[in-house]
């Protein structure tokens, strides 16, 4: 029996449209898991800082000291995973001699809090 011409055709040009089919939907999947990946990280960071601020609040206040929740050296080690150095080392500057500025606070983390 002999395939028709429009048959042969159709099937030569099925194979080619399912590879670039499959090669779309590959990229649009990675390009998903690559988005939330990134906004994973956003989250982590974000937290991070957030903590951040209520430790260091913590130094400034009153009661500075008196709360065994606030383990500085968990931030460091936290910070060094999800930041860079920079970010570490402005972190171990802060004192209660610091006058706290949230802007200036806030600058180093500010390189790493962009969804790029």
């Amino acid at each position: 029996m002999q395939v028709p011409v429009w048959a042969q055709g159709l099937s030569a040009f099925l194979t080619p449209a399912i590879a670039v089919a499959v090669g779309v939907i590959s990229w649009l999947q990675w390009r998903t898991n690559e988005l939330k990946r990134k906004q994973d990280l956003f989250d982590r960071r974000f937290a991070l800082y957030q903590k951040a601020v209520l430790y260091y609040e913590e130094i400034w206040s009153d009661r500075a000291g008196t709360s065994p929740a606030y383990d500085f050296n968990t931030l460091y080690v936290e910070a060094s995973f999800l930041f860079g150095p920079d970010v570490v080392e402005h972190l171990k500057t802060m004192t209660r001699k610091t006058k706290f500025d949230i802007d200036w606070f806030a600058e180093p983390f500010r390189r790493y809090m962009q969804l790029k």
